[in-house]
């Protein structure tokens, strides 16, 4: 908490921040979402309810196992023949087992085949119902048959996943196969597999059609592949946002994607964004089975067109948990670039100084982001002195001037404070807390090796160059008014330790013009600021204990209300330069310090009393905040006395809240102001003093009210 200017630099505006929505304009690569026919047309606003979803993931083929005929099911087409008669079902004997070394005939030892010689001659069989994994498939069978026969026929197998035949018949028996692939059977499927082998005789050889075919034993191989679990992945492209406008950027893009999953929290949706190639994760975000908008977020510094812009939608879940999206929405915020104008201030140096010593500045600048501010120097054109960088730290320091190349325009210095192009608005201020040009006049100079006494000629000076103007619209309590004014302030720079050195300051207000109307209560006759119905004096409304709080009050209604707009105060800073004493040195540490005001009032059209009272705070260095004096701050003028700050009783939101008459001196053109002296501020510790620096602050408050 100190005390210094604050400055809010324009700045070229040209219009509010906008926004563009878009949908995907079509799909890039990489589609492992269904329905896969131009899925993007199934994600736009357009068509709600219509969605696509992710296809599951699976791993490697690998063989299962077998299946054989079954000859426990029921007796299906049976034409061929058992070489010892008509025993059924054939199945039977057809069921020889497999080992894990190979296929082998007759393993069981029944020697049963079965046989036919009739062109055309069929039989069919169920197999047995072996349980795959849960979450598999079959990809691909191998069927197979230990047979023999004439060259000239074939067998034709017609199973229920495909169909082929055995060929190359030859009179010994010798194991056949051939392979179906590429498919997606499931449990159910395997539980229905049928099997139908067929004699057919090559046409060209009919003296072979009544030649008799063998089939010893049959299986199927069967290989499975397994789920993995979803890992779909879908590139956008994003090509139909318009050109940035003149004088905006792209502040940041938002991509939103409404979807579900089949399992809560059992799966992550990440994004990328590709412009054009793609990022790291932006974000991964969980997926409930209810529909819900999933936003990710990301910053872009576009100040042109927006495109190859592309989104990546990856889902990787759990087993059976499918992800549908309904819509994908892309959102560009399009912000107004800021440039600040800049802030140049101005000094007249004396024709008859001496020396032109020094510039001494203390600056900061406050903005939400890595903003640089300079200041610059006037000498022939401007040149950086100081810079901010990107911190938000106070700048002190110091320039030389005594090479005249900075003195111009008939001995005046000026300087600049200059920002660099800043994309962000309303957040950026510029702390003035010491701006001033140190010169000497020929009788005066520069070495602290005597007595020296401060004037009006030893001045660090700003006077605003442009008309302040405030306006109170329709007030509760001063009504329909506005009011102008033109204020300079200059500040004298003490230094202590010498003896008979003083302090002081001018405080001056010129040219004020004020045009407003006073409304009070009918038939109240009292002091003015009495009346409880004026605004902010009600501490039921306006409670002073919660405002004590500095955070509270500078955000709070009652800082504008009538009653605390109409104290505006004036501050005299004060720091006392102890050296190197500190606090710890000492048991207990004491502070007098004795205060002498001179107020006058003149141009006044009458000589009516105004009001006047004053209050000192000093600084704590502990809690980083200013607090009041604690006791009493009597004075009189022209034989009036009253007691004008009571910090021991009641806390500064009261003071400033609770107006009574009694608190108040009279002022009038002519003034004898005594403080009641020494003011005596006891129990000094670390806390308010620091590096043998004690801050304090004169707040005088003068009330026109008559």
């Amino acid at each position: 908490d100190e005390i210094y200017s604050v400055l809010y630099p324009g700045y070229n505006y040209w219009g509010p921040e906008s926004g563009y929505t878009r949908w995907p304009t079509g799909t890039y690569a990489n589609d492992e979402f269904l329905p896969s026919s131009n899925p993007h047309t199934y994600v736009d606003s357009a068509t709600p309810g219509s969605y696509i979803y992710s296809t599951a993931s699976y791993g490697g083929e690998w063989s299962y196992g077998y299946i054989r005929p079954d000859s426990s099911a029921a007796q299906r087409t049976e034409q061929w023949n058992y070489i010892s008669g008509d025993p059924s079902p054939h199945a039977r004997w057809l069921d020889e087992a497999v080992n894990g070394a190979g296929q082998l005939a007759d393993l069981n030892g029944d020697g049963g085949e079965i046989v036919t010689n009739i062109p055309g001659g069929q039989d069919e069989w169920d197999f047995t119902n072996n349980v795959i994994l849960l979450n598999s498939y079959v990809s691909k069978i191998v069927v197979s048959g230990y047979v023999k026969g004439d060259s000239h026929n074939d067998i034709v197998v017609e199973t229920s996943f495909g169909n082929n035949r055995w060929t190359g018949l030859t009179s010994s028996y010798q194991w056949k196969s051939f392979t179906l692939s590429g498919l997606v059977k499931w449990q159910s499927d395997i539980n229905s597999f049928i099997m139908k082998v067929i004699k057919t005789p090559d046409p060209a050889y009919p003296s072979s059609g009544l030649a008799p075919v063998y089939l010893e034993a049959v299986h199927v191989q069967v290989f499975l592949k397994t789920q993995l679990g979803p890992d779909a992945a879908i590139e956008f492209d994003v090509n139909n946002f318009p050109t940035v406008p003149h004088g905006y950027r792209v502040l940041g893009i938002t991509v939103q994607v409404l979807a579900r999953a089949n399992f809560d929290q059992a799966g992550t949706l990440e994004i990328y964004r590709g412009f054009p190639g793609y990022s790291a994760v932006l974000s991964t975000q969980g997926v409930t089975q209810t529909f819900a908008w999933h936003s990710f977020g990301f910053s872009e510094f576009i100040t042109s067109q927006i495109y190859n812009l592309r989104i990546k939608l990856h889902w990787a879940a759990g087993l059976g948990n499918v992800l549908n999206v309904d819509e994908v929405r892309i959102t560009a915020i399009y912000r107004p670039l800021i440039h600040y104008q800049r802030f140049q201030a101005g000094w007249d140096i004396p024709l008859e100084a001496a020396i032109i010593s020094q510039l001494d500045y203390r600056f900061k600048k406050v903005c939400a982001y890595s903003t640089i501010s300079n200041l610059q120097i006037w000498d022939g054109s401007y040149s950086t002195i100081a810079t901010t960088g990107t911190s938000t730290n106070w700048l002190a320091g110091s320039e030389s001037l005594s090479n005249n190349a900075y003195i111009q325009d008939n001995f005046a210095v000026w300087v600049n404070f200059d920002s660099i192009d800043y994309y962000d608005y309303d957040d950026f201020k510029l702390y003035l807390d010491q701006l001033g040009v140190r010169y000497y006049l020929g009788d005066r100079h520069v070495y602290n090796n005597e007595i020296i006494y401060p004037n009006t000629d030893w001045t660090r000076n700003y006077t605003s160059t442009g008309l302040i103007e405030h306006g109170r619209s329709d007030d509760p309590f001063f009504g329909k008014n506005n009011y102008q004014y033109t204020m300079g302030n200059s500040l004298i720079t003490p230094i202590f330790g010498r003896d008979g050195a003083s302090a002081f300051t001018d405080i001056n207000l010129t040219d004020v013009d004020f045009g407003f109307e006073v409304y009070s209560e009918d038939g109240y006759s009292g002091y003015i600021l009495e009346n409880p119905e004026i605004e902010g004096r009600n501490q039921t409304k306006y409670n002073h204990t919660i405002l004590t709080d500095y955070t509270e009050y500078s955000q709070s209604k009652f800082k504008n209300t009538a009653i605390d707009d109409i104290q505006i105060p004036l501050i005299t800073p004060i720091e006392v330069d102890c050296g190197s004493i500190t606090a710890e040195e000492f048991s207990d540490l004491d502070l007098e310090i004795a205060l002498n005001l001179d107020i006058d009032l003149a141009n006044r059209l009458s000589d009516v009393n105004w009001s006047f009272r004053f209050r000192l705070v000093y600084y704590n260095y502990t809690s980083g905040g200013w607090e009041d004096f604690k006791g009493l701050l009597k004075a009189e003028n022209n034989g009036v006395e009253r007691t004008v700050w009571n910090s021991d009783s009641r806390d500064f939101i009261e003071q400033l809240q609770d107006l009574r008459a009694n608190y108040f001196l009279p002022l009038t053109n002519e003034n004898n102001i005594v403080v009641q002296n020494p003011i005596l501020i006891d129990n000094i510790d670390g806390s308010t003093i620091s590096n043998g620096i004690m801050k304090l602050a004169l707040i005088s408050y003068i009330l026109h009210l008559s």
